[in-house]
């Protein structure tokens, strides 16, 4: 009796701590009562567990519309929080985003999903904090990478990294690339390599040395690793902070390379280093770097703090997270860190939000206190994460946001986390957060000191509003059925290109949401001017359900100078798929011995969806474009739902035994109001008239016509009947007509374009039919090499006097010369006084005279790295 009063007590104490466990106390976040789907708008953050008492390192905020959901600017905002799966507030669960689960991490990113994953990466940043447990590993180790799936937000390992347990994982970034393909960047504070890791399998696909092959592309000294002689690989090759500027294809990184660790004024700066942002240039196919194209982007400033001493003091520290907007704005977050061999260290109140605007080579520094984060001191609290919303608006996270005592105090405040800033910067004047929304991490503002406790932040964001040159999708129509089954769903939607480049290419996920999305790439012939629409853009998606809510991402691909794609504007498509209100059955083709195409089926209203009563029915043909209908209306005279199915006939003109035909077929009510559709495609039986030109040859050539462009030579056999092509023969790429050709020439040349180049013959009422295809990949144009005259410096056609004096002036007064090479007088690849010596012994010393060509206009002979732009007297 005693041991059943015992159970019964257990159990009531049990119920009431989860009771307890599920009633937020006050200050606590409010929690979802299961998985919280990641929206635009939401935010991501990690913290150290210590903070939370049930040791939580991972939260999803709901901190969406803050003008309407926030209790206000400048004091706490305690959004809806979610830290996996559970309860919401069950620590014990095994997929809780816990320390014990995860370990400890730091970097955060999303992944193109709707609704997204969330990756993160473990660190040894806590170190030593006291009343804390000290640096805890998950499964993975301290190379450790986490899967938080969006759908279930279960814990799933993705990649263990080799990695140091006193240096860890720095930052990481997710990015879909122009060809669909998924990569992870992530660096490490081990070994200062960025690895580039594969989706969804997680393994390094290649990876890259800033201290070798970052430093060795521009000339500087190179820095290996050196793990015998510590554990966080050296100042100058170490990385933390990384992000992909996706419109320029690089990712640009953080180069740590001095911290100011002494905190007694003057604190005076690195006098040999700085803080930096270089960038890497990547394959927009693979995701690989591109060797020898590292450069130098921006250096980060010494931050002056005025704590009010005789001078301000100056503090270096690394840049821990980078964002972009519209790939011409950017903003980096400090974190004051660094490491003394044993232990990592931390200052909390000497670290900025910086912003920088322009494009690569070419950034500006915004004034140092734009973006002031929190209300302690001088509003220098970064703590290392960053990120932009929808709007511009600049989420990043900070010690002391808000705090009881210091220079700018807030009374009864205490928040630790994040903030949102407005776009246009924060106040410059304390309170600095007075138009800004806070989000403690742990919701609560008891007045508690949770030092460095705040990491990374990530906002989901699926386009910027803000952005000045941008693309849009217009007239989007989900209709049920595609050319394949009627189980699928068609999209058609115009794309508008308000970017600053002709589009060549568009590229769209090929899973977004668990729905299937084809094609991936769409060639773009000829290319979408700046400012033009492309109209009747047609995808499929295959696997999603009726009212299914799906936001399908569409990049625009743009060739730079050298003929490389890179994405020029991103955009997306959003729609709710549709209920599929109409069935057709029982549908086939007849032909009749005239050869006349009869389309019979039968039409369902099924129940339950708009339109309830069909009045109007309306047929057209989708492709081929030469195929038409007898008939493109008819009338249903009150085909209700449920009614039992109606035949329809209609007569086909211009299709051939063979083709593919494929009808969008909707219904309406009598006012037009209500109407559903769905796209079915057949084959016209009867064999296919064969062509008269069985096969065409492609050879694509150089500038053989000196037009400047690559061409491809086109050859077919000459048809032996007369009659073949009777009409025209035109040239078809990639579906767009280029030029008309007589199909008994048998050849052709025209220019180059990537892609598929057909023969195709037009009868006289406009019937066409494909006699031959072949696919073409172009050889890239080279222009020929300049010719000069060696030794002729200031490019005249005579070799004098005057062509040392002009050498000279390049030497020593930096005088600018069309042809580099031609100063190369003694042939040796260098441009130096030896060539000057040289042409004056050849001129007045009976010296030998500059090697080939010299007398007579050429082209180097000799292989070397100087160049020849233009060479006037050799022009003609």
């Amino acid at each position: 009796m005693q041991i059943r009063f015992s159970l019964l007590k257990s159990y009531f104490l049990l119920f009431i701590l989860q009771a307890l466990l599920l009633t937020p106390l006050p200050g606590q976040c409010p929690t979802p009562p299961g998985h919280l789907d990641i929206e635009p708008g939401m935010t991501v953050s990690t913290f150290y567990g210590c903070l939370d008492p049930d040791q939580y390192v991972v939260a999803v905020y709901d901190t969406r519309d803050p003008v309407i959901n926030a209790p206000g600017t400048d004091t706490m905002w305690s959004a809806t929080r979610y830290v996996g799966p559970g309860t919401g507030v069950d620590p014990f669960d095994p997929n809780a985003w816990t320390a014990n689960n995860l370990g400890q991490v730091f970097g955060v990113t999303l992944d193109d999903a709707v609704p997204p994953s969330i990756y993160v990466s473990a660190t040894a940043m806590p170190g030593i904090y006291p009343g804390c447990q000290t640096t805890l590993w998950g499964p993975q180790g301290p190379g450790g990478i986490y899967k938080l799936d969006g759908v279930t937000g279960q814990i799933s390992g993705f990649a263990s990294l080799a990695s140091d347990p006193s240096a860890s994982l720095g930052q990481l970034d997710h990015v879909t690339l122009p060809s669909g393909t998924e990569v992870i960047y992530v660096s490490n504070l081990d070994d200062g390599l960025i690895s580039a890791l594969s989706v969804p399998s997680g393994t390094v696909i290649d990876t890259f040395d800033h201290g070798i092959d970052g430093l060795g592309a521009l000339g500087y000294p190179t820095i290996p690793d050196s793990p015998e002689q510590t554990v966080v690989t050296p100042t100058g090759r170490r990385i933390w902070g990384l992000r992909v500027n996706e419109p320029e294809s690089r990712l640009y990184y953080a180069a740590w390379n001095t911290t100011i660790v002494t905190t007694s004024p003057p604190n005076e700066p690195d006098p040999v280093n700085d803080n930096e942002i270089w960038s890497v240039k990547v394959d927009p196919a693979t995701g690989q770097f591109i060797s020898g194209s590292a450069t130098l982007e921006a250096t980060i400033p010494s931050i002056p703090l005025d704590f009010g001493g005789p001078d301000p003091q100056l503090f270096e520290n690394p840049v821990s997270d980078i964002a972009f907007e519209c790939g011409t704005r950017m903003v980096v977050a400090q974190r004051g860190a660094f490491f003394n061999g044993t232990n990592w260290n931390w200052s909390g109140h000497q670290t900025r939000v910086l912003e920088f605007n322009g494009g690569t080579l070419a950034w500006s520094i915004s004034a140092l206190d734009k973006f002031n984060v929190g209300n302690y001191s001088v509003g220098a609290n970064s703590a290392g994460g960053v990120d932009f919303d929808e709007d511009g608006n600049v989420a990043a996270t900070g010690d002391a946001i808000q705090y009881p005592l210091g220079s700018c105090p807030t009374p009864g405040q205490s928040v630790y986390g994040f903030a949102i800033i407005p776009s246009t910067g924060s106040a410059t004047t304390c309170p600095f957060m007075i138009d800004s929304y806070l989000v403690d991490d742990d919701c609560s503002n008891d007045g508690g000191q949770e030092k460095f406790f705040p990491f990374d932040v990530e906002v989901c964001r699926r386009i910027s509003t803000s952005c000045s040159t941008t693309c849009t999708v217009e007239n989007p129509i989900i209709e049920c059925g595609s050319e394949i089954t009627n189980a699928d769903f068609t999209l058609t939607f115009d794309v508008v290109n308000n970017s600053a480049f002709e589009v060549n290419k568009l590229v769209i996920p090929g899973l977004v949401g668990g729905i299937a999305v084809s094609p991936n790439v769409i060639d773009v012939s000829p290319p979408i001017p700046v400012g033009g629409t492309l109209s009747g853009v047609q995808i499929t998606l295959t696997g999603g359900a009726s009212g299914d809510n799906v936001c399908i991402p569409i990049g625009l691909m743009a060739k730079d100078a050298d003929g490389e794609l890179f994405e020029c504007c991103g955009t997306e498509v959003c729609i709710v798929l549709p209920d599929c209100c109409l069935t057709i059955t029982g549908d086939g083709f007849t032909v009749d011995a005239d050869g006349n195409i009869t389309y019979n089926f039968n039409i369902t209203n099924e129940s339950g969806e708009a339109p309830v009563v069909a009045e109007h029915l309306f047929i057209n043909v989708l492709s081929p474009a030469n195929v038409t209908l007898a008939t493109e209306w008819f009338a249903l005279n009150g085909l209700a739902d449920g009614d039992p199915p109606i035949s329809l006939t209609n007569t086909i003109i211009g299709a051939q035994p063979g083709d593919e035909v494929c009808f969008q077929i909707t219904i309406h009510d009598a006012t037009l109001n209500e109407c559903c559709g769905i796209v079915i495609c057949h084959t016209i039986p009867g064999d296919q008239v064969p062509p008269c030109i069985p096969e065409l040859i492609c050879e694509p050539v150089g500038d053989v016509n000196g037009d400047g462009v690559s061409d491809v030579i086109l050859s077919w056999p000459v048809p032996s009947n007369d009659e073949c092509c009777m009409g025209d023969m035109v040239v078809e790429v990639n579906g767009a007509v280029i030029t008309s050709v007589n199909p008994f020439a048998g050849t052709a040349i025209v220019d180059c374009i990537d892609g598929t180049y057909c023969l195709v013959c037009s009868d006289a009422i406009g019937n066409q039919t494909v006699q031959a295809c072949c696919d073409v990949t172009c050889i890239p144009f080279t222009s020929p090499p300049v010719e000069f005259l060696r030794g002729d410096a200031n490019s005249d056609g005579t070799f004098d006097i005057a062509d040392v004096v002009k050498s000279l002036g390049h030497l020593f007064q930096g005088q600018s010369v069309p042809c580099l090479v031609a100063l190369d007088s003694n042939d040796d690849e260098t441009i130096d006084i030896a060539d000057s010596i040289f042409s004056l012994q050849a001129l007045f010393g009976n010296g030998p005279f500059p090697l080939p060509p010299h007398q007579q206009c050429g082209t180097d002979e000799t292989s070397g790295i100087l160049g020849c732009n233009s060479f006037p007297a050799c022009d003609d």
